[in-house]
Order: C-alpha cells, then sequence, then structure tokens
C-alpha cells in the first residue's frame, strides 16, 4: 500500500446508476467526490467521470472504468461460491 485515506460516504442512486460520494470525516457530500458504482460477485467497478450536473463532483475528467477484484483465501469462500450454497 503507498497510502490510505479516511473518508465518510454515502450511497445514493441518480436515474438508473447507483453513486457512491465520499468526503472528509465531518464534511457533505457537496464538498467531496462522487462515482457511478456496480458491483458482480466479487468485482466493484469504479465508474468516475459520468455525473454531470451541480449535484455530484467526479474525480476525474473522462469517463473510466476501474474494475477491482475481491481477494478470497482458502478458508474463505467467494461471493460466487456463497451464492452457490
Amino acid at each position: 500500500m503507498t497510502h490510505e485515506h479516511i473518508v465518510e460516504f454515502e450511497l445514493s442512486e441518480t436515474g438508473s446508476v447507483r453513486v457512491l460520494s465520499f468526503y472528509p470525516p465531518g464534511g457533505t457530500t457537496e464538498n467531496g467526490l462522487s462515482y457511478v458504482y456496480k458491483i458482480d460477485g466479487d468485482e466493484f467497478y469504479d465508474i468516475p467521470g459520468m455525473l454531470h450536473g451541480n449535484r455530484y463532483r467526479n474525480y476525474t475528467q473522462k469517463p473510466v472504468v476501474y474494475r477491482w477484484k475481491g481477494i478470497t483465501t482458502a478458508d474463505q469462500p467467494s461471493r460466487d461460491e456463497q451464492d452457490a450454497e
């Protein structure tokens, strides 16, 4: 790990997409940053740059998709394995 952040966050929806907004502790969504997100099994998609208007602030100017894969260990089944049970 190169660095870490401590933030508060809020989950919301705008239209048909889910939005995660994060901001400094004690702050508000208005002084934070936001992105569209999706969870699919063990994968988390972080999609900044898609939100427009005054309600949300993007942390990138152009849309980009980040895919994060959950880490599982031998004694911890993946989310897909849990769903199959």
